[in-house]
């Protein structure tokens, strides 16, 4: 998929040459704990937080100057977003998707719980066109 070759150019730019080893750094480790501590709810059921989907490949995202199509999520909605039932993994925009329609059905909404839910967005529509911008690119 031509969306992981992007990402390994940009990781090689910043001097990674696995997607692995970026994983393993003290690097993605700063930005996995900052975004975690910005939202340390799932934003698919809403549970804690214990992992970092990437729902987008920037420089940006990948050297943490922004965290912007970083998704605070737990290790059962993250599984369900990126593997299909089969086990097959979806790309980065359909395991977005995916997790999007998670956090859809979940009970956790913005009514009911402010703010906190929309991970650093001022409203829904905001993060709406975030959402609409991942699955158009």
């Amino acid at each position: 998929m031509y969306v992981y070759v992007k990402r390994n150019v940009l990781l090689a730019a910043l001097g990674f040459k696995y997607y692995r080893l970026y994983l393993t750094s003290p690097l993605w480790q700063s930005i996995r704990s900052k975004k975690l501590a910005k939202n340390p709810d799932c934003f698919g059921c809403g549970r804690v937080a214990t992992q970092v989907h990437h729902g987008k490949y920037t420089k940006e995202n990948l050297s943490g100057l922004d965290d912007k199509y970083l998704f605070s999520v737990c290790k059962s909605c993250h599984f369900k977003s990126e593997f299909t039932v089969r086990g097959d993994k979806r790309g980065v925009k359909k395991a977005t998707k995916t997790l999007t329609e998670i956090s859809n059905k979940s009970r956790w909404t913005a009514r009911e719980f402010g703010t906190h839910v929309l991970y650093g967005y001022e409203t829904l529509n905001e993060l709406d066109r975030e959402l609409r911008d991942i699955f158009r690119n």
